[in-house]
């Protein structure tokens, strides 16, 4: 499926399958969020501790914050237009924060991460690359939409 947003392109590119697995799987993150955030954060923090400087704020409040953020993502997974509303301000939010495009790969890397490890059971192949597919369609439309109207000159040099 595809549609426009603001003068961009989005090709959403997930199945209900995909959705359906990631919706079920996220009941155990939810379930857990504290654990769930401290192995996001410890992951992404090992493999890019360059990026530990942009987390001032407590970090259980921003876990609390990244896993309410994911929740409400994956639920509205089904009408990925509604999202892009809020994801163009969360884009906006992180490059005012010093984040930059390619520090969307370490993160995805630790969101997998916190799947593999937070599941009640190791997710199957299917439920990985649905996560990892979900991911990549957000993290690609949040850098498309942080780039609007030339906000992010720094991204473009």
């Amino acid at each position: 499926m595809g549609f426009w947003f603001e003068e961009k392109a989005f090709d959403v590119s997930l199945t209900q399958r995909q959705i359906d697995l990631i919706q079920s799987s996220f009941e155990d993150i939810a379930e857990y969020p504290g654990e769930a955030a401290s192995v996001f954060y410890g992951d992404l923090f090992a493999r890019s501790p360059h990026l530990r400087p942009l987390f001032v704020n407590d970090m259980d409040r921003q876990g609390r914050k990244l896993i309410n953020t994911l929740g409400a993502v994956v639920s509205q997974l089904q009408m990925f237009d509604l999202l892009l509303p809020e994801l163009r301000d969360l884009a906006l939010r992180h490059v005012a924060y010093g984040v930059q495009p390619e520090d969307y790969v370490p993160v995805g890397d630790a969101m997998n991460t916190m799947v593999s490890k937070c599941l009640r059971s190791t997710p199957d192949p299917e439920c990985a690359a649905a996560w990892a597919a979900a991911y990549s369609l957000l993290a690609e439309a949040m850098i498309a939409l942080s780039n609007e109207d030339d906000r992010v000159d720094s991204w473009n040099q």
